[in-house]
């Protein structure tokens, strides 16, 4: 298996837990449905994210330079933009995601990188 699929795979999964965990703690979120459901929306969101994420990467330079350096020095606070924005795409085009607000979704965001980091500093 190529590394960039097992590596996807990964993130895939550590998405899939975080937002599994923001829909546990945050009343105005909710994934319907089981364990498939869940997944669904793991893939969908990790699918918005590093798509994002490709496209901030290819504009780098270029974001860089039009902030005036700003763009590198608030790196946290643009990814957890970005993973909001990823969060509200993954509510559009999925059924089974119900997010109420954008505050709820920069919650979630939060919740979500939390638990990320824990999990990516445990293994």
């Amino acid at each position: 298996m190529p590394p960039f699929l097992i590596s996807f795979i990964a993130f895939w999964l550590t998405a899939t837990f975080a937002l599994f965990v923001a829909d546990k703690i945050l009343s105005k979120m909710e994934i319907k449905g089981g364990l498939v459901s869940i997944l669904g929306v793991g893939a969908v969101y990790a699918v918005a994210l590093k798509g994002i994420q490709f496209v901030l990467g290819k504009l780098d330079l270029l974001l860089t330079i039009g902030t005036l350096g700003l763009y590198k020095l608030l790196g946290p606070l643009v990814m957890l933009i970005v993973m909001v924005f990823a969060l509200k795409l993954a509510d559009r085009f999925s059924d089974k995601l119900s997010v109420e607000t954008t505050g709820t979704a920069f919650m979630a965001a939060l919740i979500m990188a939390v638990v990320t980091g824990i999990v990516n500093f445990i293994f």
